[in-house]
């Protein structure tokens, strides 16, 4: 499959502006799960890097996730 480079500067603009504003929506979507699951007293599960980690919501402790 040959690739064709669009040499309108303008739509690859507008490209990065609707992947700029689905990563926004996206943003949004986490932050409300995180925030729901902090006031029913549920942890949530991030990846630190190098492995899953629970979240505990009101400083609680960290902890790894079991394998």
């Amino acid at each position: 499959m040959k690739r064709v480079i669009n040499p309108n500067p303008e739509s690859a603009t507008a490209g990065l502006l609707k992947a700029n504003e689905a990563l926004a929506v996206l943003r949004e979507a986490v932050s409300e799960a995180i925030e729901r699951k902090r006031r029913l007293g549920q942890y949530w599960v991030v990846w630190d890097g190098e492995k899953p980690v629970e979240v505990y919501p009101e400083n609680a402790v960290d902890r790894p996730v079991a394998e």
